[in-house]
Formats: structure tokens, C-alpha cells, sequence
């Protein structure tokens, strides 16, 4: 498990434990805003490219906005806070 590829690229395409749809349903009572309003999932950071090339070997991640070097993670119900706290620490041996 700790070589396979962290997937923070999109929360579209991966499966959920049925306590999680239970309570998904359960609370889904008003409409939410879509991407750039959602404070939940969606986490924007500046990083040099060549971190960014480096990070690409543990993590699946986009670049938001390449001139800028701005990078795109999308948090989905699969990603563990081990998967965070893994993609964390090859951050900090980077940097």
C-alpha cells in the first residue's frame, strides 16, 4: 500500500462506504454551490513545478492554473487521512 499512487484528482469516479451514502442522503436537504464556493473538498496551493513534477510520483493531483503555478487537490471519500498524511510527509522531504 505505501507505493501504491495517492488519487487527489477528482472526487468523481471513486466508490463510497454505504454509512457514508447513508448519511450523504441523510443530509442532503438544500441545494450546495459547486467548485470555488465549496470550503469541504476543493484545496488550491502555489508550488514551484519542479515540486510539482516531483509530487506527481506519490500523488495524482492538476495544476489549476500552470502560469501561476497553482495546483488543484480534490479530497474525495476514498482518500484516507492516511493518504494525507503520507502525501504530507514526501511534501516536507521535499521542501
Amino acid at each position: 500500500m505505501e507505493d501504491e499512487k495517492i488519487n487527489f484528482s477528482s472526487e468523481n469516479f471513486s466508490g463510497v462506504h454505504d454509512l457514508i451514502m447513508k448519511a450523504l442522503i441523510d443530509a442532503n436537504r438544500n441545494n450546495m454551490p459547486s467548485y470555488g464556493s465549496d470550503p469541504v473538498n476543493a484545496v488550491f496551493v502555489r508550488m514551484p513545478k519542479m515540486l510539482h513534477e516531483k509530487m506527481q510520483e506519490t500523488a495524482t493531483f492538476y495544476w489549476w492554473n500552470e502560469e501561476e503555478s497553482e495546483a488543484r487537490f480534490i479530497f474525495s471519500f476514498n482518500n484516507t487521512l492516511e493518504d494525507v498524511r503520507r502525501f504530507g510527509e514526501k511534501l516536507r522531504l521535499l521542501v
